[in-house]
């Protein structure tokens, strides 16, 4: 297999193609796959796999799935043999748009009509599954670095090589380890040459990370210099506990959280199911199924419309099990008793003790159980979100492909004893990255979009690797979504299978203007976002920018989109770039395709997109 690797020119952010067996160089881009981009750094130049997000300083050959050295490989990087004219895309200002590429290049410019009318001529279409965008800016964080190397004489004295002396290996979810170098920040699937590990990760029955030092060294809880955990539950040392009326911790009881340091867990709603000596065991309803540890001040009474069912009445308020209300306060006349009142469908008030209510998610329809192991048109399941209001709202989930078996023998796998020891067990539940997949103007979920998408490269990767969410959207392209587009986010990071650190959004035409401005809405919630043929409101640009500084953007767009001009967009690109500096932000510019054609070229030809922003993640 050739393997071909893109090189930054250097001359106005563009890049020519390197086969480094037979050291020919090109302009136009082959039409083999190019997985590999180099970049320049201070110390040298490394190699980056845009597919797999392995880092290399070796330079990769043919031959070989993991691109190992070739022992006649050369180090230096060759210039191209020909260079047409510098291609440019300079944002804002009367700056001049234009793309001209050696002999036989194409070109485009912002002038007068008549102008554009002129260059307005057949263009020679990429060959479908490849990526027809050209990268006009990329951001310096983009990707990250690997690790420095260090020389023979820099080793520590458990021989682990200076700069990967914390290394941490984790289970990946297709069963292989993947390493971690938080000191970094980043993650790859295959160790640079020369880093070994130092420390291997476990989970016990109770889901707490401990850290086992591979050169025989203790077991900790934490890795000396490791960020303090964000996966405890445990309260603020703040909380008002002193305050609280702690008889509201009792066995059974629904009640609400509060105070927790791990904050997408507050104000969820919670059924008390075990109570040690100083800490309660609540567990988050539904499809939720999370189980946490909180201390006693974090236990609050339902606030006011928290949704319940009545459980557990006997004589004659049997009749009430089932029956789903909304707690309206609680009971002031019988408060020792730990009462709620409760409102039902026609209006009527009744008076019921905690310990026979049972909390119900706010998201409804959601059945784990019912994931497929192979792609189906029109099989995403169709779920209800009850937002704060009481409104009911609408939208589509895809659950990854071989969801439910893998949740089932892990369930499985987590209630053995053996378990219990690191070296048996299949691992701790896996949490799923999630893609919120935000519609165009009279479209539909992601898996809808066209039939014959579900049996494309992209589509078929992102089934297997998100859960894709997809709200029906129920404004149009002149207005900001709603609200309760933050608060389905809001339901679904606190669940047991999500990686709420892992979040995306990404739309295009309507949906691209909507993932500009949900990202923008909480960027704290993202961990990137990915508008294609997009569009905004010109009076929001200036706030979209400054709320999107630090946030990853995978940004789409083509010269030739009609429906979604480009010049429209300019300014917000300019903004990000050069103004709020976003050191993530990565254009991509194509004048090749249409608007209509945009989804199927982003979206399904290629899996571009989705492993860009699997390279992201919150802190």
């Amino acid at each position: 297999m050739v393997v071909w690797i893109k090189i930054p020119s250097g001359e106005g952010g563009e890049h020519y193609y390197w086969d480094p067996d037979t050291q020919e160089t090109r302009w136009e881009r082959p039409e083999e796959a190019v997985e590999w981009q180099a970049q320049n750094t201070p110390t040298g130049t490394y190699y980056w796999n845009q597919r797999t997000r392995e880092t290399s300083w070796d330079v990769p050959q043919s031959g070989s799935t993991t691109c190992a050295p070739s022992a006649t490989a050369t180090s230096s990087i060759p210039t191209p043999v020909h260079c047409g004219a510098t291609s440019t895309l300079q944002l804002g200002g009367s700056s001049i748009y234009q793309l001209t590429s050696g002999t036989g290049g194409r070109s485009w410019c912002r002038g007068t009509a008549k102008q554009q009318q002129q260059q307005q001529q057949p263009v020679e279409q990429p060959p479908v599954g490849s990526w027809p965008f050209t990268v006009k800016h990329r951001g310096d964080s983009l990707p990250s670095r690997p690790t420095q190397r260090a020389s023979s004489n820099e080793a520590t004295a458990d021989g682990t090589a200076a700069g990967s002396a914390q290394w941490v290996a984790l289970p990946g979810s297709d069963g292989r380890d993947y390493f971690w170098d938080f000191e970094a920040g980043h993650a790859v699937n295959n160790l640079p040459a020369g880093a070994k590990v130092r420390w291997r990760a476990y989970q016990n029955a109770a889901h707490a990370w401990y850290y086992v030092n591979v050169g025989g060294g203790p077991t900790l809880w934490s890795v000396p210099g490791l960020p303090e955990s964000q996966g405890s539950a445990n309260a603020d040392s703040g909380a008002d506990g002193s305050q609280m009326k702690l008889w509201w911790c009792e066995l059974g009881a629904a009640v609400i959280l509060k105070g927790l340091r791990e904050a997408r867990y507050n104000d969820h709603v919670a059924q008390v199911i075990d109570i040690w000596d100083d800490e309660i065991v609540v567990k988050l309803p539904d499809c939720q199924t999370t189980v946490l540890s909180v201390l006693p001040q974090n236990i609050h009474p339902l606030s006011k419309n928290a949704i319940v069912e009545f459980s557990g009445l006997s004589g004659a308020a049997a009749s009430l099990n089932g029956t789903v209300g909304t707690v309206e306060s609680v009971d002031v006349r019988n408060e020792e008793s730990k009462r709620y009142m409760v409102k039902l469908r026609d209006g009527s008030l009744k008076s019921v003790k905690g310990i026979k209510l049972k909390v119900r998610s706010r998201l409804w329809n959601l059945n784990l159980e019912d994931s497929q192991t192979a792609l189906q048109w029109r099989k995403e399941q169709q779920c209800l979100l009850i937002d704060s209001a009481g409104n009911h709202r609408r939208f589509s989930v895809h659950l990854p492909l071989g969801f439910s078996r893998r949740m089932q023998s892990e369930k499985v796998d987590a209630e053995s004893p053996e378990r219990r020891s690191p070296s048996v067990g299949s691992g701790p539940i896996f949490k799923w990255p999630v893609l919120v997949y935000l519609h165009g103007t009279g479209g539909t979920s992601f898996l809808t979009h066209s039939k014959k998408a579900i049996r494309s490269d992209g589509v078929l990767f992102a089934a297997r690797n998100f859960v894709i969410v997809s709200p029906r959207c129920d404004w149009n392209w002149k207005e900001q979504p709603k609200q309760w587009v933050i608060e389905l986010v809001l339901e679904l990071r606190a669940a047991e299978w999500v990686d709420h650190r892992r979040i995306y959004v990404t739309g295009c035409s309507m949906g691209g203007m909507s993932t500009w401005e949900v990202g923008a809405m909480r960027p704290d919630l993202f961990a990137a976002i990915a508008p294609v043929a997009g569009h905004h409101q010109v009076q929001r640009r200036a706030a979209i920018a400054s709320q999107l500084c630090k946030t990853p953007v995978f940004a789409v767009h083509s010269i030739h989109d009609e429906t979604c001009p480009w010049q429209v967009e300019e300014g917000l690109w300019y903004l990000l770039m050069h103004k709020e500096n976003n050191p993530r932000f990565q254009l991509n510019i194509t004048e090749h395709v249409d608007h209509c054609s945009m989804h199927e070229r982003t979206y399904c030809e290629t899996t571009m997109l989705y492993e860009w922003l699997l390279m992201f993640k919150n802190e």
